[in-house]
């Protein structure tokens, strides 16, 4: 086996990367597959009549020939880039978050709540805040740190998984 590796396989492999359009990757499963053909036939290899060379070119042949009948044979692969429904992410953990937070967000007095609420779900300023709500920034700042850092107590007390 080693001595038909040593003198085919780079010869197989030209002719199959000529018979494949370029595919070198096809190629070289091509000639592992026609050599290992000749190892499991190597009594017909030398009884065909037929040169090793010849033998070799034609068990090549055969199988891109098979593989291009199989292909055929088989409806295309559709392409990713083709789907035509996008894939849904997981938005489960997000859900549970949102009802999570908005549990602990009712347990908070509710000069903190409408503080935060401005914050992070109005998306406001300190001071836009401030204006709206007709209190300081320094108050909402203040505000705010309490707020948050009673709702992360509340939040760390919710086991996982658990709304």
């Amino acid at each position: 086996m080693d001595r038909l590796y040593a003198e085919h396989r780079a010869m197989l492999t030209a002719y199959a990367i000529r018979l494949l359009h370029g595919d070198r990757g096809k190629a070289e499963d091509i000639v592992q597959e026609t050599l290992l053909r000749a190892w499991q036939n190597s009594s017909r290899l030398t009884t065909s009549g037929m040169s090793e060379r010849s033998w070799l070119r034609r068990v090549a042949h055969n199988l891109i020939i098979d593989g291009f009948r199989a292909a055929q044979a088989r409806p295309p692969e559709a392409p990713v880039a083709r789907m035509t429904h996008p894939a849904v992410a997981d938005v489960s953990d997000t859900v549970l978050t949102s009802v999570a937070v908005g549990n602990a967000m009712r347990q908070l007095a509710p000069e903190h709540r409408t503080v935060l609420s401005h914050l992070y779900y109005l998306e406001q300023s300190v001071a836009e805040a401030a204006q709206s709500l007709d209190i300081p920034p320094g108050t909402v700042k203040s505000r705010a740190f309490y707020g948050l850092r009673k709702l992360r107590g509340i939040l760390e007390l919710v086991p996982d998984g658990v709304a």
